[in-house]
């Protein structure tokens, strides 16, 4: 048990650093906008390469932990790795930190991205941390005799897939700020579309509504002349013909008209949408010397629809 004790507080301390290199990820400042580098820029693709870097060498370091833990319990065998993971980790911030820098020019966008795929590797990284010192793993405290390697590997393979497949998706982010701010636009310009979609469908349903409740209260009329059961039982229908089955009410009018009147604005945001990545594929089709004449214009451009 007390063998098992040492490798625990120090999986456990590596845990709440890799807690506090996540939570900095939120914490970055972003870089000025002034400094926005839309062409392949020599500062921004090493940047970006020694952050894809870093991530392969926390992926090796993943890998190393369970070849650890099918050879050793032992304090300073798990105390080596551990020092190996958060110098990892610590490389792969630093790199993080480079990228948002002033002096590279990475736009909002491309900085999001990667500082979310860090998140994801660090947190995968937790989980896996987490697993190991599980008292339900019984991995470090399991006398040795029950600890198979295979067995070892077999319960390992899952969170350390994981952990690979984090650092994997760091390779596959976009490497320029053209292509992260299209897919930013285009997320966009889906969300608005679907709103426009929603809010139509409601006008549309709220125009039938009207039209039903019209063709009852023209047979209420008729009904409610014979008086008696049968003008009660409309009054009832028409109740829940307003309020609906679950409350929630017919659409009136006021509310018909504002939302017609939210489709406005939510039109011209489709239109600025478009704009934004026609000006996007306008700076992809520039070549050479115009691309840098023309740069600084359409740097303005998101400039000013963003701010």
């Amino acid at each position: 048990m007390a063998t098992a004790s040492f490798p625990l507080v120090t999986l456990e301390a590596l845990g709440r650093h890799l807690s506090k290199l996540r939570a900095a990820t939120t914490s970055l400042p972003p870089a000025p906008l002034t400094s926005l580098q839309w062409t392949a820029s020599p500062a921004l693709q090493d940047a970006l390469k020694l952050l894809t870097d870093s991530g392969d060498r926390v992926r090796d370091t993943a890998t190393k932990f369970s070849l650890v833990l099918t050879t050793t319990t032992s304090g300073p065998g798990i105390k080596s790795i551990c020092d190996e993971m958060r110098q990892s980790c610590d490389s792969l911030l630093a790199a993080l930190a480079l990228l948002v820098g002033p002096a590279i020019g990475a736009g909002g966008p491309l900085m999001e991205l990667y500082c979310q795929q860090v998140r994801s590797i660090l947190r995968a990284i937790e989980e896996l941390l987490r697993h190991i010192a599980s008292p339900d793993s019984k991995l470090l405290s399991a006398p040795r005799p029950l600890r198979s390697p295979e067995g070892v590997k077999d319960e390992l393979a899952p969170k350390t897939g994981v952990v690979w497949q984090q650092c994997e998706e760091l390779k596959k982010l976009p490497r320029s700020n053209r292509v992260a701010y299209r897919r930013a636009f285009l997320t966009h310009q889906s969300a608005v579309k679907d709103t426009l979609r929603e809010f139509r469908e409601m006008l549309a349903e709220a125009e039938d509504d009207a039209g039903t409740e019209s063709e009852e209260e023209d047979d209420e009329e008729e009904e409610g002349e014979e008086g008696g059961l049968a003008g009660e039982m409309a009054d009832l229908e028409l109740e829940e013909a307003f309020w609906g089955e679950n409350g929630g009410g017919a659409m009136r009018e006021w509310e018909k008209e504002n939302l017609s009147r939210c489709l406005v604005p939510l039109g011209h945001c489709g239109e600025m949408v478009k704009g934004f990545l026609e000006a996007v594929e306008e700076v992809a089709m520039e070549g050479g010397g115009r691309e840098r004449r023309r740069e600084g214009n359409t740097q303005e451009k998101v400039v000013g629809w963003g701010s």
